[in-house]
């Protein structure tokens, strides 16, 4: 499903334009980005 997101409401021009060649690319850095924010939030918990 997420992936049809992505190629529903991302056209190819879009996803270049953002610096990324395949929607694939796209969805790893993303990937990458939710893990941070998730490890950040842990550690943010940790720390109050």
């Amino acid at each position: 499903m997420k992936t049809v997101f992505f190629e529903n409401s991302l056209g190819n021009e879009t996803i270049e334009v953002l610096g990324f060649k395949t929607i694939d690319a796209l969805e790893k850095e993303l990937e990458f980005l939710t893990k941070d924010i998730e490890e950040e939030k842990i550690h943010l918990n940790y720390n109050d």
